[in-house]
């Protein structure tokens, strides 16, 4: 919003003066609020499971999670949290699957999918 707000008195000054550079410049700058807008949107993820059983953590791991925390949980992708230290319980790590949490979007999937990826996560990755 301070880009946007700062952005129009550069474009008015940049206009009536004819001075190109602070129009060019605020344009720039509200093409940059926009960025940063769409940028800080959470948008759900849908991953395709179709051919993985509800039950298998590991393989739902692998093709929901892996990517931001990689396989030992330690990755940190996209401001991923280091899983193999984490202090949550199964369900708490199962709610903030399906509803997500800091930079971590919701993911789409049935309760039964992401207890299977938290019992995963608990057995296998916790503690490494």
């Amino acid at each position: 919003i301070a880009l946007v707000l700062t952005s129009i008195p550069v474009a008015i000054i940049g206009f009536k003066k004819g001075n190109k550079i602070l129009a060019a410049l605020s344009l720039l700058m509200i093409t940059a609020s926009y960025g940063l807008a769409e940028m800080s949107r959470k948008h759900k993820v849908v991953v395709p499971t179709d051919g993985i059983a509800s039950n298998d953590g590991k393989a739902l791991y692998e093709a929901n999670c892996k990517l931001c925390h990689g396989d030992d949980g330690k990755q940190g992708a996209m401001g991923a949290a280091d899983i193999s230290k984490t202090m949550m319980d199964a369900a708490t790590i199962k709610q903030t699957i399906l509803n997500g949490k800091g930079n971590m979007v919701k993911i789409e999937m049935s309760e039964e999918q992401a207890a299977a990826i938290s019992s995963y996560v608990e057995s296998t990755i916790k503690g490494k």
